[in-house]
């Protein structure tokens, strides 16, 4: 009977530990991107997560990417940004549970994970403190980060820094780069038809590029669905 009391002690204390470690981690965690989030008010990040893990597949030089500011983006283009990205931007905070209801009917309509539901601070938080692996542990901390960024960092802060970071191509990171890679041109400078197709990308940024996006039917649609917007 002893022994029993010694082995339910000892399992209570390992429980115990791996409690602790859980709350220390999430403290830490809260704590190294609260800090971040606020040093972000104001600077940008030298490097991004998903920059590191790029380059570890491909080696290549790291470069800081172009920082864009609001006054320099044309409404139109928020307006079609928030439209195929994400809907409630400026309503949720830092998650649409909405939208992932919406993305779940409609995967299960088509038998395949075509649509995911994150929304721009959640693919920002895995921009930058993050990689892309799909693992419901990378989709957990996804949240918690993006749930931070939104009560430290203002809306639009949020969107400079995305614009700013997310990945348009091998090594092409922010719409500045993007515009001066594909069209050789300022973002200033670019057509709105051109500043849809870097959104209509911006889905599979990898695999597709504003020539050959029409090989993919979402793809289509999303752009198809942009130019009846305007």
């Amino acid at each position: 009977m002893a022994r029993l009391n010694l082995q339910d002690l000892t399992f209570k204390q390992i429980i115990v530990k791996i409690v602790k470690f859980f709350l220390y981690a999430h403290l830490t965690m809260f704590i190294l991107v609260g800090l971040m989030c606020l040093y972000m008010i104001v600077f940008n990040p030298p490097i991004a997560a998903i920059q590191l893990y790029r380059a570890s597949f491909n080696p290549s030089k790291i470069s800081r990417p172009t920082s864009i500011k609001m006054e320099e983006i044309p409404k139109i283009f928020i307006h079609d940004l928030l439209n195929a990205e994400d809907g409630h931007f400026y309503e949720h905070w830092g998650f649409d549970y909405a939208a992932i209801q919406r993305a779940q009917e409609l995967n299960e309509q088509m038998g395949y994970r075509a649509y995911g539901a994150s929304t721009i601070s959640q693919q920002l938080a895995r921009t930058l403190f993050l990689f892309p692996n799909k693992t419901y542990f990378r989709k957990y901390l996804e949240l918690l980060i993006a749930l931070e960024m939104d009560l430290i960092l203002s809306k639009d802060r949020i969107l400079e820094l995305y614009l700013t970071y997310a990945e348009w191509g091998t090594d092409i990171y922010g719409v500045k780069d993007a515009s001066r890679f594909y069209y050789k041109k300022s973002f200033s400078k670019i057509s709105a038809d051109q500043r849809m197709k870097l959104l209509t990308i911006l889905a599979s940024p990898i695999k597709y590029n504003p020539s050959n996006f029409y090989k993919n039917r979402l793809l289509r649609k999303r752009y198809n669905n942009m130019v009846k917007w305007h």
